[in-house]
């Protein structure tokens, strides 16, 4: 009986995400084509502080390159690195709150991680972000 709570919990918010992702599409925008703002709360980080890039690090290493990949490369999840587009506010919101696209989903790390942690992976994310694929050769 716990399991088939615990399931049902875990169905219904996939589907909500689901729902919110459907309507506004996997880029941002809603099904008309308008634009989303994603809205983050003030950050409690200098996202640009070695040390909280660091920090962002190893908790990537441990709860996300299972999906994106070591340093961010792609494998279950999209790759981050040298990815344009991701801005900080979506990145905390998306963290946040999870992804849910077609039979892709992130779960939501907002009941796992603190606003500071999440900041901390935003500011890892946003240095990958930065860096610039090898060639292929």
């Amino acid at each position: 009986m716990r399991i088939v709570v615990a399931l049902s919990g875990t169905v219904c918010l996939a589907l909500i995400g689901l729902g919110a992702d459907l309507a506004r599409g996997s880029e941002g925008q809603i099904g008309n084509g308008s634009t989303v703002v994603f809205t983050a709360p003030k950050s409690t980080v200098n996202l640009n502080d070695p040390k909280v890039i660091r920090a962002g690090g190893r908790i990537f290493a441990q709860t996300c390159a299972y999906c994106h990949g070591y340093q961010g490369t792609g494998g279950r999840g999209p790759r981050l690195k040298g990815r344009k587009g991701l801005t900080t506010d979506y990145l905390y919101v998306t963290i946040s709150n999870g992804r849910v696209i077609g039979a892709q989903s992130m779960p939501p790390w907002k009941y796992s991680f603190s606003p500071h942690k999440i900041w901390e992976l935003v500011a890892y994310v946003r240095s990958l972000a930065a860096k610039h694929n090898a060639p292929s050769q």
